[in-house]
């Protein structure tokens, strides 16, 4: 075969390759917000939404973060296709953690409640604050969440930390199902990368989203690594650069 050729088809490969990679990252982030107003659209459509239910307007503020998240993600994804397909923007600046974690734990629970998970957060009472992109934050604690609510049997618990050790934040996002169950944690974080594992008949399909965890940590300075949880379950655990 002609060499020109040859190099030819490993290019357009490759390009097709970079196009889906990039697809996957941004629908995969999408994902959970639609779960969000999903939730609010169904009491909407059967007639039963309450405001005067604290359940109910606590979907309907969900659903108002699901739609600013979404909205976000696409922003993104207009400016990271003007980059490249395997890049993505990114501005460091002073951000506040802890509001961040709460509004993410907030944004999930319309998907933990139709499991009956109970998301369980716990932060310093003074705020974390960090140099980092608050958008990539945004999406690098959503993944983990909607991670431990793929990974958490109904009625189980997450819980979701944060600290400072000496120059970095540090938050961890403990679930209560199976654990890793001997799979090499490294490899949690390779793109489109499947644990065929299952549990109650529901897939534990894991790989970009994880993945595009560690690159956004990475670029902000941070670290990402998983563990077994002392007693049951798995708990990730990422770093950023303290700063204010």
């Amino acid at each position: 075969m002609n060499q020109a050729v040859t190099d030819e088809t490993r290019r357009i490969a490759a390009l097709e390759n970079d196009v889906v990679k990039f697809a996957s990252l941004f629908a995969h982030d999408l994902d959970g917000p639609l779960v969000s107003m999903r939730a609010v659209l169904k009491l909407i459509d059967q007639g039963r939404l309450d405001m005067k239910n604290e359940s109910h307007r606590s979907l309907v503020k969900s659903s108002k973060l699901a739609i600013e998240r979404a909205q976000a993600i696409i922003q993104d994804m207009l400016k990271a296709a003007k980059i490249g397909a395997d890049e993505f923007s990114m501005e460091k600046k002073t951000c506040n953690l802890s509001e961040l974690i709460a509004n993410s734990c907030h944004l999930a629970h319309p998907a933990a409640s139709e499991q009956n998970i109970k998301i369980i957060y716990r932060l310093p009472k003074d705020n974390i604050i960090v140099q980092a992109d608050s958008l990539l934050i945004n999406r690098v604690v959503d993944n983990l969440i909607y991670n431990a609510i793929r990974h958490t049997p109904p009625h189980g618990t997450i819980t979701v930390t944060g600290s400072v050790e000496g120059s970095m934040a540090v938050v961890s996002i403990q679930d209560s199902g199976l654990g890793l169950q001997g799979v090499n944690p490294e490899e949690l974080f390779t793109v489109f990368k499947q644990m065929g594992h299952r549990t109650k008949g529901k897939h534990r399909g894991v790989g970009i989203g994880l993945y595009f965890c560690r690159r956004a940590l990475e670029k902000m300075g941070g670290t990402i690594s998983a563990s077994e949880g002392k007693e049951k379950g798995s708990i990730f655990r990422f770093t950023l650069p303290v700063g204010g």
